[in-house]
């Protein structure tokens, strides 16, 4: 494991090297997952506010980030992100002041890196047994395509699991 952002050795030539031959990368909806993905490495998302317009490789994990209601502390669900025109908000300040943007916890992002790590030692179950059921990327897709969305990424089961109000299918 390298935290490669507080390194000493962090360089554009080291950026190019560590992605190519890397594992998987745990990294944010940032420029820098550019390089992964051109060498087809995996990556974990992380803290993902942009639900609405994913990065496009299948093969990938997200952890989105959540919203809640400050009077209430209740989540909001995953179809009322999109229907309240929240899922592809690209500044905080543009969250409406009754809402909250949640962070990913130091769990959500433990459990995520799991993930990750299995679906890499087995890479045929990509899509079987890594993210979340068929049923919810499913209606993760149906939603954002309602709302003029699309998806990409796939949502990691273990945070699905964890937020399951969230992501219920209705």
């Amino acid at each position: 494991v390298v935290d490669y952002a507080h390194s000493p050795f962090r360089s554009e030539e080291v950026d190019i090297l560590l992605t190519a031959g890397c594992r998987f990368v745990v990294g944010t909806a940032s420029g820098y997952l550019g390089f992964p993905m051109i060498y087809h490495r995996p990556c974990l998302v992380t803290n993902v506010a942009t639900i609405g317009w994913p990065l496009w490789p299948t093969k990938d994990l997200m952890l989105p980030k959540l919203f809640r209601e400050k009077a209430t502390g209740r989540y909001l669900t995953l179809t009322q992100i999109f229907e309240q025109g929240l899922a592809c908000l690209h500044y905080k300040q543009d969250v409406p002041s009754h809402l909250e943007l949640v962070d990913n916890t130091p769990q959500d992002l433990q459990e995520g890196v799991k993930e990750m790590l299995r679906y890499t030692d087995d890479p045929a179950q990509c899509g079987v047994t890594v993210g979340a059921s068929e049923a919810v990327q499913q209606h993760y897709h149906q939603v954002a395509v309602r709302y003029g969305g699309y998806t990409g990424n796939r949502l990691a089961g273990s945070f699905v699991k964890a937020h399951a109000e969230v992501f219920a299918v209705t």
